[in-house]
């Protein structure tokens, strides 16, 4: 499995890197990761990704591990935010696009003209503090097909994330849902 990943290492102190993106195409597959987490005492870095066209796609055949854009926390420490901008973005075939954090987690703040998720998920996850907001921008369309899921969680005494959505056209077919739990 390959990927761009910034870590803060278990027992180690000091904040996260970001990673930063800039391309016409950015297709991750077959279990690609792009990651800022930590493990450790400081706060996850950040991710920013601009490209016109965004595809994440499947899983790795060799180990359960879907394709994924993420920001996470194991620790009480801060998961960073992920923000994509494209003109086209696609999370299909298990992929996933997530911010979760033990502590308080970042923001996931896409913006594109078209949004297409095929049995694919936008996620933001806090299990204490606060955080995990969505704020999703189609300027065309955003369309959710073969399970999809757009989802904010809060456990235990967690504050939880909103989902904000603007597009002039929202479809959510085949069993496809939108859901904010505490």
């Amino acid at each position: 499995v390959s990927g761009i990943v910034t870590l803060v290492l278990p027992n180690a102190t000091g904040s996260g890197g970001a990673i930063d993106i800039e391309a016409e195409q950015l297709r991750i597959f077959s279990g690609g990761q792009i990651a800022a987490s930590t493990r450790g005492n400081g706060d996850a870095g950040t991710i920013n990704i601009q490209a016109d066209e965004i595809v994440v796609s499947g899983e790795s055949e060799v180990v359960s591990l879907p394709s994924a854009i993420a920001a996470s926390s194991s620790t009480s420490a801060t998961a960073g935010s992920v923000t994509l901008e494209g003109d086209v973005v696609n999370i299909e075939n298990g992929a996933e696009v997530s911010v979760s954090s033990d502590g308080g987690a970042g923001n996931l703040n896409l913006s594109s003209g078209t949004l297409y998720l095929n049995s694919g998920t936008l996620s933001g996850n806090v299990g204490a503090g606060t955080g995990g907001n969505l704020n999703l921008s189609a300027s065309d369309y955003l369309l959710l097909r073969n399970n999809s899921l757009i989802s904010t969680n809060a456990t235990d005494s967690a504050t939880g994330g909103n989902i904000l959505l603007s597009a002039p056209v929202i479809v959510g077919i085949e069993n496809s849902d939108i859901t904010a739990n505490a």
